[in-house]
């Protein structure tokens, strides 16, 4: 299969990750959520897959990309590069990293 642009490939990997999800883990022993939106204190982010497990939650941001990534953990953003060509684009740990602001449960 052959996608050109990003919404393409981005559906395409979106696909296997869920793919693999189903396949590798026990029904009975997980709960998948996908595109997930949620609120946070600059509007909102999303998140393309939680699986919630006995263990627990796990999140997982989906990059359908070629190429040498190359990034460090507290870059805002990480560069993609083929060949010549050069692209930035958000690190995705920062990405799906956000803050709940919890009300004083007592």
């Amino acid at each position: 299969m052959f996608f050109k642009t990003p919404i393409e490939k981005g559906i395409a990997g979106e696909f296997l990750v869920n793919l693999a999800i189903n396949s590798r883990l026990y029904k009975k022993k997980y709960h998948l959520l996908k595109n997930v939106t949620l609120p946070t204190e600059d509007g909102t982010t999303q998140i393309d897959h939680i699986i919630v497990l006995q263990y627990g939650i796990f999140v997982i941001e989906t990059k359908n990309m070629k190429g040498w990534i190359f990034g460090e953990e507290h870059q805002r953003t990480w560069t993609q590069k083929i060949y010549k060509h050069t692209s930035k684009f958000q690190n995705p740990l920062h990405q799906n990293y956000f803050k709940f602001i919890f009300d004083d449960i007592s």
